[in-house]
């Protein structure tokens, strides 16, 4: 059982293989041109060299989006709009300019301070005090004016994926070869991605600083401020607080959305379209015809003229049924009585007989416009025209042509031929009141034929 069973799986596999027509869309040609198809295989319809970043197609009635698993910023060009980020880095702004009024308030209170301690050891305890806070909040400002700066390069970062997202969605860059070059003279490479990922270290690691200094410079306040600069400060850090986490990630998204766009654009796979339903060419199709639409993510396909590919089947057996002029080598003996009404016969000539034949063919399809196969047809003489002689034909057809074909046919046909009576009449014997017509009857006897005939298809649609 199991021996029977290989070959038949490798059959099954022979008969359901799988085609793919390959259309070049840079060269708006087929490589190579695929003119035919098995009978039983499934058909893939692909384009290559094609930008689907920026292109979708429309297939057989059935719609491809070649978005290609695309983030959203290819609607909006970038996810993150630059309003949004330059709130957020007013608010760090407006942080810095709060800690620089906190240290001039607090180098006030020092001079003040000063004035009305007594010289005593507490106050250089004081004094000291006095000072380490505003040195304390000169270096808050110092820190927070450096986070500010690291913030301000998320803006680096988002002019540089919009010059990447534009660098993509350039259909004149086709394949994963040309967007590489393209990318590279824009200065978008893995190195300059990866000095971008850099700043993101550079900005966390500021903040870790200015938020330790925050706490720092809270704690250097509460030991001689009484007007409640340590709660500003502290209120502050927690501004501060929410506005880091709200740019980290948009940071961090803007750097992951760098990395996946610039995958994505050296990816080979992504200057590929490959109908995602293969085709199933069924028993009985004589071609396919595909009707393919390309257009721009936002086009509408109803003002988009489609190309189509029409594609021939062979494999497995046709039926066509044509008309035509049949021509027969047949003889139809002539008798006569002579003046003693004795039973003659005339000398009988082979002729070559016209008449009308309506033909059935059985052949094999082929990728070609001939084809060879059998026939099968009847065949009407006209002797007179109330008199019908009805034959057969059996033979061997070419067939020229797919869809309006001409027809040549040649074998055996059997018709009807006028044969004495034996059993009744002999030549030689006297017949009184007796025909002619009466000492023969219709009987079928073969003979040659040759036909041209004509058939005419009419495309009807199998499967849409």
């Amino acid at each position: 059982m199991k021996k029977l069973l290989v070959p038949l799986l490798i059959c099954s596999m022979y008969e359901l293989r799988a085609q793919i027509i390959t259309f070049d869309y840079a060269s708006k040609s087929y490589t190579p041109d695929l003119e035919s198809v098995s009978q039983n295989s499934s058909i893939s319809y692909r384009i290559i060299n094609i930008n689907t970043f920026t292109k979708k197609v429309l297939v057989n009635g059935t719609l491809f989006s070649l978005n290609t698993d695309m983030p959203t910023e290819f609607s909006t060009l970038f996810r993150i709009k630059m309003d949004n980020v330059d709130d957020k880095l007013k608010d760090a702004q407006q942080q810095v300019d709060k800690m620089v009024e906190v240290a001039d308030e607090a180098k006030k209170n020092a001079k003040s301070a000063d004035a009305i301690i007594t010289p005593n050891v507490a106050k250089k305890e004081s004094k000291a005090l006095i000072a380490t806070a505003a040195q304390e909040a000169d270096n808050l400002v110092v820190k927070c004016q450096n986070f500010y700066s690291e913030a301000e390069k998320i803006k680096d970062a988002l002019a540089f994926q919009k010059k990447l997202t534009e660098t993509i969605t350039d259909e004149h860059f086709d394949n994963e070869t040309s967007m590489k070059k393209a990318l590279d003279v824009r200065g978008i490479n893995p190195g300059t991605i990866e000095a971008l990922k850099a700043t993101l270290g550079n900005f966390k690691d500021a903040y870790r600083k200015v938020y330790w200094q925050y706490g720092v410079t809270a704690n250097a306040a509460s030991d001689v401020d009484a007007d409640g600069h340590e709660a500003k400060i502290k209120n502050a850090q927690e501004q501060i607080q929410n506005d880091y986490e709200a740019l980290l990630k948009q940071y961090e998204e803007t750097l992951a959305s760098i990395d996946d766009l610039f995958l994505k654009a050296v990816t080979s796979a992504n200057y590929i379209f490959t109908s995602e339903n293969p085709v199933f060419v069924e028993e009985g199709t004589d071609e396919m015809e595909f009707k393919i639409q390309v257009g721009n993510i936002k086009d509408d396909f109803s003002k988009i003229n489609p190309f189509k590919k029409i594609i021939k089947v062979e494999g497995g057996m046709k039926i066509d049924y044509s008309v035509g002029l049949a021509f027969k080598s047949i003889s139809d003996n002539q008798y006569f009585f002579d003046a003693d009404n004795k039973l003659q016969k005339a000398n009988s000539t082979k002729t070559l007989t016209p008449g009308i034949a309506p033909m059935m063919h059985l052949y094999k399809r082929t990728r070609n416009n001939v084809g060879w196969g059998g026939m099968f047809g009847i065949n009407a003489d006209f002797k007179q025209l109330t008199d019908i002689n009805l034959g057969f034909l059996a033979g061997a057809s070419v067939i020229l042509g797919r869809s309006q074909k001409a027809i040549i046919s040649t074998g055996i046909s059997y018709s009807q031929v006028s044969r004495l009576k034996e059993s009744q009449y002999k030549i030689g014997d006297a017949y009184v009141d007796t025909k002619p017509e009466d000492v023969t009857e219709r009987v079928l006897k073969p003979s040659w034929f040759v036909s041209f005939s004509l058939s005419i298809a009419k495309r009807t649609v199998l499967k849409p």
